[in-house]
């Protein structure tokens, strides 16, 4: 019972993530979600949340490691050099959100 209410509480939140960040919705498309250099400001945001991991809250950290997800397609078609240095920076970004993440999951309330 708690199990299927918490499973519906993460869908709905997810759901209502996509609305406020489309992105996400759409990170297996094949339509281009950013124009021209749009990526990156969404790259930047994704990096310097690192800051401040430790003071968001479990479902920050859940959209922020989403919001990761959904980059690194985009990110993947880039030329080789780009593409390494900025999936690695991107991969180190969510690492981080995981590990504060399974780190809040692990303290007693």
């Amino acid at each position: 019972m708690v199990r299927t209410s918490l499973v519906t509480v993460l869908l709905a939140i997810l759901t209502l993530q996509s609305l406020y960040h489309p992105l996400t919705a759409f990170a297996d498309s094949t339509i281009p979600l950013y124009a021209g250099e749009d990526w990156k400001k969404e790259f930047e945001e994704l990096s310097s949340m690192t800051q401040d991991v430790m003071t968001l809250t479990p479902d920050g950290l859940r959209s922020l490691i989403a919001r990761c997800d959904a980059l690194k397609p985009v990110i993947e078609k880039l030329d080789e050099h780009s593409r390494k240095v900025y999936l690695k920076r991107l991969e180190m970004a969510k690492k981080m959100y995981l590990f504060a993440l399974e780190f809040k999951k692990s303290q007693p309330l």
